[in-house]
């Protein structure tokens, strides 16, 4: 899979219907309350926001009160900037409370707390992926030990703290490594793990801090609402507080309408200890970021595990891959590719490999074997595997391919079962492939890798919706091009990472996280449409009309701040359902 540049979504005005609507839905809370304190400023902000939020930012004192309304079966967010004005603060503990209903409480082990942490990458952070030497600061990173990366300012280098070996420095040594040079390091070269909970802060003079809260909606809640919050001390000292007020509706959100996936490129290490690569990972390892990518909503991997006759172990990736929650029943490998359609031997061999592996998963649950073609071919390479590809899918297997060249969608319609779109997806492409039964996925829209969530959240959620296409294929997971926590030791790209690997699991980023919020989006769209077409008994014909205009605006319009339709979208879900609620994000 190569990489090409960044391209985002054309900008497209709100209506002036929804901006008047959006303006009375305030992402925070309007006035300062008597949770804010002189010394310390609190500012709510909107997580996914397409503006980095750095040590230098200053926000004003927007209010401490986070207002949610949500449907369960979700993980919901929410952030807030923290900025002591006076001096100092250090040894600041953040601590939840349960959020309590009239029938129901959430338990404060639902809610999560992490710091977001600003560390150096390469100069085209929050923009791009190409390699850039000039190190940036960039708010990436979701931890609960803040201190695990240190920043050396007058070096401009990132320091890893680690229990084993001490700080372990990470310089740029851009000239070192080529793009297809990919190191694994050893737990004892490169031990890094976060710990389970937050650690207490120390909070600069003058500097933002931001804070990401997760919850934990996964279960079944009563409908209602529920108050606590975040208690902010220092020491036996209260100095501030955050006050959290969610509105549970009548819904529990299903699951998605649309498939997501991701170029998954580790292989099973099958002894020894854990490793830090994106190449390589222990059993303990890989279920882990597979329980990491079903949280996010990412259901389908496109493995990268060789197969038996090649030391491989697709067996034991599946089996883990079901234990986690992934969908299984499709599995997309590139170990069986159409790099040489032309050989009557290399088809052969294409065939009996796709029939053993077939009937290997099969047991396991896999009811379609998902073969690839030459990545990004051009023109003429496509045309060229079109009679393997008919072949294989003729034998019972199916075939995808993945493409960024305008025209692409043309040349494989109906050759392909799958085609991963690198170029803007649009209703027009989509309508090419489904005309020949050809299924259309996005990538590309940007490549993993650019820190910025509002990206993600936009282009693969609502955009991606609106599109009609059938879902995204990222590239990739993780990618390290050089030391996969070395944002600056490549010569041609930027590490591709949506979770960092650890010795134990994963480290989140707020781009990984706006990747679920878009996801979400579409989930609570879906379940919009599904009362606007199927309406509750009790639901008023204002409340109907008012769904059926949301959906339609949207689809024909679409938006550039997904965090104002949401609102929109739950707005028009509570007015069907006879929610009462305070909107809020």
């Amino acid at each position: 899979m190569q990489v090409h540049s960044l391209r985002t979504t054309e900008q497209r005005p709100w209506t002036l219907a929804l901006l008047a609507a959006a303006s009375c839905l305030s992402l925070v809370a309007a006035a300062p309350s008597n949770a804010q304190t002189p010394e310390l400023v609190i500012s709510v902000v909107d997580p996914t926001s397409s503006t980095p939020i750095l040590p230098s930012t200053r926000l004003p004192a927007t209010g401490t009160k986070i207002t949610l309304a949500e449907c369960t079966n979700r993980f919901a967010t929410a952030s807030f900037v923290l900025r002591p004005d006076r001096s100092n603060l250090n040894g600041v503990t953040l601590t939840p409370s349960d959020l309590n209903g009239a029938r129901q409480r959430v338990s404060a082990n639902k809610l999560a707390l992490r710091t977001v942490k600003v560390w150096y990458q390469g100069g085209t952070a929050w923009k791009d992926i190409r390699a850039n030497s000039t190190p940036t600061l960039v708010p990436e990173l979701l931890l609960r030990n803040d201190k695990l990366v240190e920043l050396d300012h007058t070096r401009k280098e990132n320091l890893i703290s680690s229990t084993r070996s001490g700080p372990i420095r990470l310089s740029p040594t851009i000239a070192h490594f080529g793009p297809q040079d990919r190191l694994t390091k050893t737990s004892q070269e490169f031990y890094v793990k976060d710990d389970a909970v937050l650690r207490p802060l120390d909070l600069k003079k003058a500097e933002s801090k931001q804070l990401w809260l997760t919850l934990d909606l996964s279960a079944p809640m009563s409908p209602g609402q529920y108050t606590g919050s975040i208690l902010i001390r220092q020491g036996a000292r209260r100095i501030g507080s955050v006050d959290i007020h969610l509105d549970i509706l009548p819904c529990r959100l299903e699951e998605q309408v649309l498939k997501y996936g991701v170029y998954y490129r580790a292989r099973l290490k099958r002894d020894g200890d854990a490793v830090i690569s994106s190449e390589w990972k222990t059993r303990s390892q890989m279920l882990s970021e597979f329980k990491n990518l079903a949280s996010h909503g990412v259901r389908h991997l496109i493995s990268y595990e060789p197969l038996p006759s090649q030391g491989g172990d697709p067996y034991t990736v599946v089996t883990l891959a079901k234990s986690a929650g992934l969908d299984v029943s499709r599995f997309y490998t590139t170990a069986i590719a159409t790099h040489n359609p032309g050989s009557p031997s290399h088809l052969a061999q294409y065939l009996q490999q796709a029939t053993v592996l077939r009937d290997l998963l099969k047991p396991l649950g896999v009811n379609a074997l998902v073969v690839y073609g030459i990545d990004e071919a051009s023109p003429e390479l496509l045309a060229a595997q079109a009679q393997a590809w008919s072949k294989l899918r003729h034998a019972g297997t199916m075939v995808f391919a993945a493409g960024w060249r305008p025209g692409d969608a043309t040349h494989v319609a109906g050759t392909l079962d799958a085609f991963i779109v690198g170029e803007r997806m649009t209703r027009s492409i989509v309508n090419v492939l489904h005309a020949s039964g050809t299924e259309a996925y996005a990538y590309n829209r940007p490549q993993v890798g650019v820190e910025n969530p509002h990206h993600y959240r936009l282009n693969y959620g609502l955009e991606l919706w609106r599109s009609g296409a059938d879902g995204a294929m990222l590239y990739a997971y993780q990618d390290g091009f050089g030391f996969v926590w070395n944002d600056l030791d490549s010569q041609q790209f930027r590490d591709h990472v949506f979770a960092y690997p650890t010795v134990d699991g994963v480290i989140d980023t707020v781009a990984w996280e706006g990747l679920r919020e878009g996801i979400d989006d579409v989930r609570y769209l879906s379940q919009l449409k599904l009362f606007v077409d199927n309406p509750p008994t009790n639901a008023t014909r204002e409340a109907k009309k008012y769904g059926a205009e949301v959906l339609s605006r949207l689809r024909e319009i679409g938006t550039t701040t997904p965090s104002l339709a949401r609102q929109e979208i739950v707005g028009a879900l509570a007015r069907l359902l006879g929610a009462d609620i305070a909107l809020g994000r």
